[in-house]
């Protein structure tokens, strides 16, 4: 029985066991009947696997075909993008290191600092970010991006002393004191 693998956008697919390389295409391999053959799809760097089709179907990266007739199955994959995500000490970020997100997709990173540290800054694509530092969403991913988050010792909170009444009683609005 022949084994004809098809590809749709930018991957591969290794066949296992390998079977009689058919023809010069490299497309289609010749297995004794009954041979239970597992099809991995493997994702280039900016790739993501989709799906299968043809006579393997679901979103997993193997599938397995047992070859009682001719078969045709296609790997679909298509593009994805790499957000490098890096925390300092003193926190995390999540997901953290390389992570590929599919063309169009939305991402979002939660960041944590450890106790007694807050956010000393967050830089996404090497500018600083001003806003929540708790979380951060790239929209509609369509290159390639990095997000890097720094930490710092929380400052301890500031008290007003109780021997010095007066000065928080003269403490203006604008947060001075006279």
């Amino acid at each position: 029985a022949f084994l004809t693998v098809g590809i749709t956008g930018s991957g591969s697919v290794t066949l296992d066991p390998s079977g009689d390389v058919i023809g010069t295409t490299g497309k289609c391999w010749g297995y004794p009947n009954g041979t239970s053959v597992t099809l991995s799809a493997v994702e280039e760097s900016h790739d993501w696997f989709v799906t299968w089709s043809g006579d393997a179907s679901g979103t997993t990266k193997t599938a397995s075909v047992t070859m009682s007739r001719d078969r045709y199955v296609e790997a679909i994959f298509d593009d994805a993008f790499l957000i490098v995500a890096s925390a300092g000490s003193g926190g995390d970020i999540a997901p953290s290191g390389i992570v590929k997100v599919r063309s169009d997709a939305d991402q979002t990173f939660t960041i944590s600092p450890d106790a007694g540290y807050g956010v000393l800054e967050v830089a996404v694509d090497g500018i600083p970010f001003s806003g929540d530092a708790s979380t951060y969403t790239f929209h509609d991913v369509s290159a390639d991006h990095t997000i890097a988050v720094s930490f710092d010792s929380a400052p301890a909170p500031t008290l007003i002393s109780a021997a010095c009444p007066r000065a928080a009683a003269k403490a203006r609005p604008d947060n001075r004191t006279k």
